[in-house]
């Protein structure tokens, strides 16, 4: 399981920063307008995923209790099923997405009416290429859902770390070769899929069982496959609501010039950070499922508390790290004087600590197939988080500003919900519960940024790098004495220690 975590985090970082990579060199090469339409292109593209319908981890759920029960010939059956019925979403999905891309103006959509009258044809164009790529990634998230669950979760990180670089390495090399916004769209798009397709590979090492035949396909189980995926489908657009909504409203409520430096912070974030941190629950999704039909409850709680104290300590040293050199990061970064200001900065920020704090109740119950009231709360808050962004982004100078504070305060909601949903779900009391995933975690993620806060506003350079370096220790410190519990230091190095065992094994000539 540490190994795996280990691939996970690995894999995630290099997925969540491949964009931040790429900034600077796409807005050197084609230009701040332009990489503005990029961002809207992946945004939209990111739509396309919930084409899927939630199916991904229904199938993930479906083997992994086949595997558990040993039920290898039911594996089969569902990936055969699953693959039939992501093939017929598709069709559908893709021709009402294309048809509604050249039919519909949808450059004043997604662009202000001056930008919109400039680049309508291109984005249509880019948005055409990327769908069809898209889409046809789709049909084989059945092999990635097969390997995670019969948990082979090393081999399918391998996967997606060599998916990642490569895509990372055919954009960088397309840029360099002065391709324009269209080249780069197929050629990044492109490479994910040959990569996607690439994986079907790997289902030979687990077994003849579980190679992909559409002769093992089973009319009987479309219909409870489809079911339990509606919420996960709801979840999904959640997930993506949330994550890409508000980066898509920026050049329509401001402009494309101004849509870097805000998708800078929400990349860095809400999409980097927050994927980092979530990759230590998501590690232990299988084994969650094993103890969920087990009724491991004692296990559910020890993991859930541990993890949620994990990943909100984990985001508050981020963001304690970056704060006191938030303007030099972002100018830096763009390469021109880009940064948006404290209030955004941190509004940003705020909302990425709140979502830590979440992240772990979110993936123990999606886990558990607890997913229904999970499912209408997240898409209220995503609801919240668009319609808010436009009601709020009119009444402030810089209208971005609405758009971040419409985030926090629908997190803030979303955070206060989510206890109510993950104490039953693992069997805690309220005082438990409170005391071990709650409050301490919550005091910690308050009182550490504050601080970091005062030392941004230092001026004096190696007086704010050692005032940051003294804040990290005695955060670090605080963590592990006061947020930590005794059970938690003691899983903590368990883990430690099986890290540095696989690290010498893996060292050893003798191996």
């Amino acid at each position: 399981m540490v190994s795996a975590k280990l691939l996970i985090i690995l894999s995630t970082a290099i997925r969540a920063t491949s964009a931040l990579v790429l900034m600077p060199l796409m807005i050197s090469a084609i230009g701040r307008e332009h990489y503005g339409l990029w961002i809207s292109i992946t945004t939209v593209t990111m739509y396309l995923s919930l084409s899927e319908s939630g199916i991904g981890q229904t199938v993930v759920n479906e083997i992994g209790r086949a595997y558990a029960l040993e039920q290898k010939e039911r594996i089969s059956q569902i990936m055969a099923t699953a693959f039939a019925i992501y093939c017929t979403l598709i069709l559908i999905a893709g021709s009402v997405a294309i048809a509604a891309i050249i039919l519909l103006p949808i450059g004043h959509y997604l662009l202000s009416e001056q930008d919109a009258a400039r680049y309508e044809p291109l984005l249509k164009a880019c948005l055409v290429a990327s769908t069809l790529l898209a889409l046809l990634r789709i049909p084989t998230l059945v092999f990635p859902g097969l390997l995670i669950g019969v948990r082979r979760l090393p081999l399918r990180t391998l996967w997606e770390i060599g998916g990642s670089v490569i895509a990372l390495v055919a954009t960088v090399l397309a840029i360099y070769c002065g391709f324009g916004l269209l080249g780069l769209t197929v050629t990044m798009n492109s490479a994910l899929f040959a990569v996607s397709a690439a994986i079907c590979l790997s289902s030979r090492q687990c077994g003849e069982w579980a190679r992909l035949r559409l002769r093992n396909y089973r009319g009987r189980l479309v219909g409870p496959l489809l079911a339990s995926s509606v919420f996960y489908f709801l979840i999904g657009i959640a997930g993506v609501l949330d994550r890409s909504l508000t980066i898509l409203l920026a050049p329509r409520l401001d402009s494309l010039s101004a849509t870097p430096a805000f998708f800078l912070l929400t990349s860095l974030f809400r999409t980097a950070a927050y994927s980092i941190i979530a990759a230590m629950p998501r590690a232990v999704q299988p084994y969650i499922v094993m103890w969920s039909a087990k009724r491991q409850t004692t296990e559910l709680r020890r993991i859930t508390h541990y993890l949620t104290k994990a990943t909100t300590v984990a985001a508050t040293l981020f963001v304690a790290t970056v704060a006191p050199f938030a303007r030099q990061l972002v100018n830096g970064w763009l390469g021109y004087e880009g940064y948006p200001g404290d209030v955004l900065f941190w509004m940003v920020a705020g909302a990425f600590l709140i979502e830590s704090f979440a992240c772990t109740p979110v993936f123990v119950l999606i886990a558990m197939n607890r997913q229904r009231l999970l499912a209408g709360l997240l898409i209220v808050k995503a609801a919240m988080s668009g319609v808010g962004a436009i009601v709020l982004a009119p009444h402030f100078d810089a209208p971005l500003v609405g758009v971040a504070a419409a985030s926090v305060l629908t997190s803030v909601l979303a955070g206060i919900a989510i206890p109510f949903l993950i104490r039953s779900a693992i069997d805690a009391t309220w005082r438990d519960y409170l005391q071990q995933s709650f409050l301490r975690p919550l005091a910690f993620a308050s009182l550490v940024p504050f601080a970091a806060a005062i030392i941004g506003a230092v001026d004096l350079y190696p007086i704010r790098l050692a005032a940051t370096a003294i804040l990290s220790l005695v955060a670090i410190l605080a963590a592990w004495h006061w947020v930590l519990s005794q059970d938690d230091r003691s899983l903590t190095r368990q883990a430690w220690n099986a890290i540095r065992s696989k690290t010498k094994t893996a060292s050893s000539p003798l191996t």
